[in-house]
């Protein structure tokens, strides 16, 4: 059976709808990450290239968490607000093996958890959600 995932991702968590032999679960991974915050007044002075490199440290390993997760799919589509889905198809160059599933990337806004699952369902019920002639294996 063909595995089809949707992810919908934000800098604040990623939500994850597999969709296998007709059957659909749900999954959330956030990512705790801290927001970029501007200090007021007399706090404590850090570092704000040091703030960011961490910021982006932990994202990263993030990243590589949801990469995880979809790891198992034949078809990908990512999408969802802002820069994220593109910093994860970034780090996602260093796992050919999963770049290459990816069929889709739309943006969109904040979504309910149900409305995600029906974007997920739509987008590989129509033409759309197929497999790309130039990623198909030689002889599909």
């Amino acid at each position: 059976m063909e595995k089809k995932i949707g992810l919908w991702i934000d800098h604040e968590k990623a939500f994850i709808v597999k969709l296998t032999g007709g059957k659909e679960s749900r999954s959330v991974i956030f990512s705790d990450v801290e927001p970029r915050i501007r200090p007021h007044g007399g706090f404590e002075i850090i570092s704000e290239k040091k703030v960011e490199r961490r910021r982006k440290g932990h994202l990263r390993s993030w990243y590589r968490e949801v990469i995880g997760a979809v790891s198992g799919a034949d078809r990908i589509f990512i999408f969802g607000p802002g820069a994220a889905k593109m910093e994860l198809l970034s780090e996602m160059d260093d796992f050919r093996e999963v770049s290459n599933k990816v069929v889709g990337m739309e943006p969109a806004d904040n979504m309910s958890e149900n409305q995600v699952a029906a974007k997920v369902r739509v987008f590989f019920d129509s033409e759309k959600g197929s497999v790309p002639p130039y990623r198909r294996a030689p002889g599909a």
